[in-house]
This record gives structure tokens, sequence and C-alpha cells, in this order.
């Protein structure tokens, strides 16, 4: 995942939001022509919220 799909706000380093054996909700955004998943924490807030 990439760092800007962590959190509305600005994350200057990954540990500030998680850390290795977090479990977190995610949002499936794609699947590219590769398999490879697009995954994004602050869409799957957005839902939540909604």
């Amino acid at each position: 995942m990439h760092v800007s799909e962590l959190s509305e706000e600005r994350v200057e380093k990954t540990s500030d939001v998680v850390k290795e054996g977090d479990l977190v909700t995610v949002k499936l955004v794609a699947i590219d022509d590769r398999g490879r998943l697009q995954l994004s924490m602050k869409a799957a807030a957005r839902e939540l919220k909604n």
C-alpha cells in the first residue's frame, strides 16, 4: 500500500500510522494487469464514515 493511501493527513513515516502486525481495514481499489492489488486505508475509512 502506498503511503498516500494510509491516511487523509500527511504521513511522514508509515510507523506513525501502522506497526508490523497491526490488523487494519482496507479497501481494494484496483487490480492491475499483473495481478497486483491496490489497497487503501484512506478509502476504507471514508466508506465507514458514510
